[in-house]
């Protein structure tokens, strides 16, 4: 059985494979290789990890969100599955969270993390606090 395909995604120059769920255990030959560049707010990679972590223990959530290249492989991974409407769906079922509930919890650890990987936040360290004006 021939080797499944894999595809190529970078975020914030970190790349990540993963294989594009339309070619899991497809024998059709790949004819092209599409590239596109698509714009993500924090929003929506959080969007696309509360999907993919929906019914993850709190163990099983903290191993995945724990490994940066794991996070970004499911990012990419869920939002080519989902696609644009998928996405815009599971961005705006956020709202339904119910407050004190686990997917609470769960959306505030997945949106930080989403902030630190892909809003450009450093993971982890915590921002020097700003000089008064003048102070050098």
């Amino acid at each position: 059985m021939a080797k499944t395909p894999r595809t190529l995604g970078q975020v914030n120059g970190h790349r990540a494979q993963f294989i594009p769920i339309h070619r899991q255990d497809n024998d059709t030959p790949v004819a092209a290789t599409m590239v596109l560049a698509i714009p993500m707010s924090v929003e929506d990679v959080t969007a696309a990890l509360m999907s993919i972590t929906d019914g993850m223990s709190r163990k099983e959530l903290s191993e995945v969100l724990g490994d940066d290249n794991v996070v970004r492989e499911l990012a990419m991974e869920t939002v080519f599955g989902l696609g644009g409407f998928g996405l815009e769906r599971a961005r705006l079922d956020l709202a339904k969270v119910k407050p004190n509930s686990w997917d609470a919890v769960r959306l505030t650890l997945v949106r930080d993390c989403a902030a630190d990987l892909f809003g450009g936040r450093t993971r982890g360290r915590i921002p020097a606090p700003r000089k008064p004006k003048g102070v050098r």
